[in-house]
């Protein structure tokens, strides 16, 4: 099995590691930090997975507590938020992989406090879901007044990490002042404040 790397810097990928092991038993972890200082997106790819046979093959985001399946997808893009990448590949048995990543998925529905606060130009809005869920992701005035819809869908359990620019759905600036952020679904309905400070 080779991960390769791709961002819009380098047309082809470098090989970095090599790591044996002489039986995966139940199953094994291989810790993987993936560091990307370009401000442009990236992706992981993954490639000889017809090599496992019936072990299941996972990837694990640990900072974004999300699990992909590699046999299903087995190109991951990676936000560029962030400059470091701690992912944890999971290679052995349906009851391995499952329950690591059990452990890991958030187990309850979370809003976090926006990042920074106040802000200029923009923030980033952070939650947690345990599970698949139809959500969406709203900014309101202190009016109640909706301005911005940052995201309306279906998304699987993890964490999941939305920038907001301080503009509304015309793509207008909106004023310095209090906002309000809320993630709505079926069953959860959590907001928060935020200070856009121009």
């Amino acid at each position: 099995m080779s991960v390769s790397l791709f961002n819009e810097l380098l047309p082809s990928y470098k090989y970095l590691m090599v790591d044996s092991r002489s039986e995966i038993g139940e199953g094994q972890i291989y810790n993987l930090k993936v560091k990307n200082l370009s401000g442009k997106s990236s992706s992981i790819q993954i490639e000889g997975l017809e090599n496992f046979g019936s072990n299941e093959i996972h990837l694990f985001d640990l900072r974004l507590k999300r699990n992909y399946d590699l046999k299903l997808q087995n190109k991951i893009e990676l936000i560029p938020l962030h400059t470091n990448h701690d992912l944890q590949l999971l290679i052995g048995s349906k009851d391995f992989v499952d329950k690591i990543n059990l452990s890991q998925t958030p187990s309850e529905f979370q809003l976090y406090q926006n990042y920074p606060n106040p802000f200029n130009p923009s923030t980033i809005i952070t939650f947690d879901l345990p599970r698949n869920e139809t959500i969406n992701l709203i900014i309101y005035n202190v009016l109640g007044e909706r301005v911005k819809f940052l995201y309306s869908g279906i998304l699987g359990a993890g964490r999941y990490e939305f920038t907001w620019n301080g503009f509304n759905d015309s793509n207008v600036s909106l004023p310095s002042g209090v906002y309000i952020y809320s993630l709505e679904g079926p069953d959860i309905k959590l907001a928060k404040k935020m200070i856009l400070n121009r």
